[in-house]
């Protein structure tokens, strides 16, 4: 019975990964991803079903007035669903990739210290640039808002509404994708095997080769 078992279950992990099987599932997921996309982009209609006291807010005060949550929502959900997988599947590709031979200084694990250190580096480049657009947006408001009445009170409540309603370019997303890839490097970088240690020599073998001499 247990030779039986053994021998189902084998047959079982064999056929979850046979390419079949991962075609299949590869196609299902891009069917939810794509459902998913659709999904985020009917947000802004929620105005038009709901009762009229849930929806038609919107981010209003002395520091402006931005679109309605429902579309700022159906904006940003859109970037996050379709960057955010994206970002996640490129960097563990890359960590899972090919491209040298491991050295044989790293006891054969060369090959994910030098992606990793790569996927870092891209990481914070991508960080860097997603937050360097970031201040430019508030930077380029803030000339023109630090001139009206309220700039002294709400200069900060300006600059997040600045950020928050940027939807041209998915600066927040990338920023994630960013920090999506820097805990990637780290994870691979902790995870790797130990260097194995080269033998140590036994004294009876070297007494032994010396009573040989």
């Amino acid at each position: 019975m247990r030779v039986f078992y053994n021998a189902s279950m084998q047959t079982t992990s064999a056929t979850a990964h046979s390419p079949g099987s991962q075609r299949l599932l590869q196609i299902v997921a891009l069917i939810l991803w794509g459902a998913a996309l659709y999904g985020v982009l009917q947000i802004y209609r929620l105005s038009g079903v709901l009762p009229a006291g849930m929806t038609g807010h919107t981010i209003c005060g002395p520091w402006g007035c931005g679109p309605p949550i429902e579309a700022l929502v159906s904006y940003h959900g859109f970037w996050f669903v379709l960057l955010l997988p994206i970002g996640w599947l490129a960097g563990k590709a890359w960590l899972e990739g090919e491209t040298r031979q491991p050295s044989e200084e790293a006891g054969g694990h060369g090959q994910k210290p030098f992606r990793a250190k790569w996927l870092r580096l891209g990481g914070w480049i991508l960080t860097g640039v997603s937050l360097s657009g970031m201040a430019a947006i508030v930077v380029d408001d803030a000339a023109r808002w630090l001139s009206t009445a309220h700039a002294s009170t709400y200069l900060l409540q300006r600059m997040l509404f600045q950020v928050a309603t940027y939807v041209e370019l998915p600066l927040i997303p990338l920023a994630c994708i960013g920090g999506i890839w820097l805990w990637q490097s780290r994870h691979a970088r902790t995870r790797l095997p130990a260097t194995p240690s080269a033998p140590a020599a036994s004294p009876t073998a070297g007494v032994a080769g010396g009573a040989l001499l």
